[in-house]
């Protein structure tokens, strides 16, 4: 059922008026306590004390979040801190010199350690196939 403005004044007026009295043993509530005039002023100390640390975070969390709109705005060219060195020219150097060696190890100690490596790993894995294969060709023994 809905109401007009002039009718939910009126029904919130009709309930304040028809309230039971209050209950003198109720639980007393904070608000129902009296102050004296220092303990208000160090209570108003500690509120605003508590809303600045409150206001202080969420300022900290607003600088954190516009400083990271800020990083997601830039194109990504302008995210490099330091410009950085071209050295494709060098590079086509070294592999199109016609020094005899192999393309696959012209990029020096780390390429010469990979390709031993590799070639190592498969022999091993050749070998064991073999012998895998002739273990299972040669019937076994029964004792």
């Amino acid at each position: 059922m809905l109401h007009t403005p002039v009718q939910l004044v009126a029904v919130k007026q009709h309930k304040l008026s028809c309230q039971p009295p209050l209950n003198t043993t109720r639980r007393r509530r904070r608000s129902d306590v009296l102050l004296s005039p220092e303990q208000q002023v160090a209570l108003q100390l500690l509120v605003t004390v508590n809303f600045l640390s409150v206001f202080k975070h969420e300022l900290k969390m607003f600088r954190h979040i516009t400083s990271l709109q800020q990083v997601f705005r830039r194109p990504i060219s302008a995210s490099v801190s330091r410009p950085l060195e071209n050295k494709v020219a060098v590079k086509q150097k070294i592999f199109q010199e016609a020094n005899g060696m192999p393309v696959h190890l012209k990029g020096g100690l780390g390429d010469t350690v990979l390709y031993r490596a590799t070639m190592g790993l498969t022999v091993l894995g050749a070998a064991f196939a073999v012998y895998e294969l002739v273990k299972a060709a040669v019937p076994q023994k029964n004792e």
